[in-house]
């Protein structure tokens, strides 16, 4: 066996073990999680923290591999993207970055939203990275995004503790590139949207829920991607979720059975699909469920209303999850910047899958409000504590499932994949009711 193959096997050896020390932590270095986009790009995708410690939250974040570029010429007047940027990769997906997935979710079509402007995206995650705000300017700068330096009209980034101030806690590496990818994802799909981050200082239960709380009385929509296994007595979380925002959740990365708190009948859960585009108009060509998506009947929550109530019972007496999904398959994932770890990355999980998601959200929300003419215009969505609630308003639209309408104007029915349980017709336990199709769930034809 040659040098270099040893070298990898040592290496391999090293962030393994490395992980069964600090399983709710993952990689504490840069050059662990280089490692591991190393073995991932030869092996295939591998979870970034493959498990976590009791009453701690693991991110849902999948390593595809680390990516670099070429130098790139384009004609005048052109965005110069970085080589590696909407391409098929190497192992048949794709490397999607923001103007690819913006035309394949159609986010620019959506009337009056005008990229999320004057909507707020509260993004929870656990520990401080100093070099975020950094990051966010050079991943803008070069994926020709608006600047979020709250100058002249551009949106504004806030950097928070998980009370609201900044009096931050320690760094983690594998939280690190967890952050970078929901900072830059969100905006990336709400461009105008502005954005608090909301940083607990640790992962555990208690300190990540202070941070929702406070991320709740701070923005319009909140994006939260991670989770663990469910648990008996999680049902005393859940009214740290029943809120007047949305708050959406990762249902997973490894198939059933769904996680918590996706489960909660408080949040919005958002499941993962493998998406691949035309690669050079980026049209939709295919979209299934991913293998990964977290999905399933929920062990300890009863099934809610807004689900029996519109034609969703295949759970029977406890709630089924995930409600709708988006990208997350790691091959066919988005391309974060993240400097502290060594540069760009592909990642997937429903941790893209959840902010993107978000993104959509806050171009809805501004176009419900700013619509013309005025008698278009509808309140923004909420949480379960408020009116119209997202999920009611998701759900409602499936009632007419059985003649294909409204469902099919609304979403993209996911019809192959699995998770554990087979993607099909309707609503199914690994992408929920499916995608939805922003253009059609803004004006005129609003969620309720």
């Amino acid at each position: 066996m040659n040098p270099r193959k040893l070298l990898l096997i040592a290496v391999a050896l090293l962030v393994v073990c490395q992980f069964g020390w600090a399983q709710q932590y993952g990689p504490t270095s840069a050059a662990q999680v280089q490692a591991l986009a190393t073995l991932a790009e030869r092996t295939g995708p591998l979870p970034v923290v493959p498990a976590a410690a009791p009453e701690h939250y693991r991110p849902f974040l999948w390593m595809g591999a680390q990516v670099s570029s070429g130098k790139v010429f384009e004609p005048m007047g052109k965005q110069a993207l970085p080589s590696f940027c909407n391409v098929v990769n190497s192992r048949g997906g794709f490397n999607f970055c923001p103007n690819a997935l913006q035309t394949t979710y159609q986010t620019n079509s959506i009337m009056s939203a005008n990229g999320g402007a004057g909507m707020t995206v509260a993004i929870v995650d656990a520990f401080h990275y100093a070099n975020v705000a950094a990051d966010l300017s050079f991943f803008n700068t070069e994926m020709g995004l608006v600047p979020m330096d709250c100058v002249s009209g551009h949106p504004c980034f806030q950097d928070l503790d998980q009370n609201g101030g900044h009096n931050y806690c320690g760094p983690n590496s594998g939280w690190e590139l967890e952050t970078m990818l929901d900072v830059e994802w969100v905006h990336a799909m709400a461009p105008n949207a502005n954005i608090v981050l909301v940083e607990g200082c640790d992962n555990s239960f208690t300190n990540l829920n202070i941070a929702v709380t406070t991320a709740v009385g701070l923005a319009d929509v909140v994006s939260n991607s991670y989770g663990a296994g469910e648990f008996s007595g999680e049902n005393g979380f859940d009214p740290v979720y029943n809120g007047p925002k949305p708050i959406l959740f990762s249902s997973g990365d490894s198939g059933a059975p769904p996680q918590y708190p996706c489960a909660s009948p408080n949040v919005t859960c958002i499941g993962g699909t493998r998406l691949m585009p035309d690669p050079i108009t980026f049209v939709r060509v295919s979209e299934t469920g991913w293998s990964g998506s977290g999905g399933g009947c929920s062990a300890f929550e009863p099934s809610v209303a807004y689900q029996t109530g519109n034609g969703v019972t295949v759970c029977g007496a406890v709630r089924a999850v995930p409600e709708i999904a988006a990208d997350a398959d790691p091959d066919t994932g988005v391309i974060v910047y993240d400097s502290g770890n060594g540069g760009h990355f592909r990642v997937g999980g429903t941790s893209v899958a959840t902010p993107v998601m978000a993104g959509i959200l806050a171009d809805l929300d501004t176009a419900r409000t700013t619509v013309v003419p005025t008698f278009l215009r509808k309140a923004k969505l909420q949480g379960s504590a408020g009116s119209p609630t997202l999920d009611s308003s998701l759900y409602l639209k499936y009632a007419g499932h059985s003649t294909g309408n409204p469902y099919v104007f609304y979403y993209f029915d996911v019809l192959t994949g699995n998770n554990g349980f087979a993607a099909g017709p309707g609503f199914d336990l690994v992408t929920g009711l499916g995608v939805l199709t922003a253009p059609h769930a803004g004006p005129p034809w609003n969620l309720p």
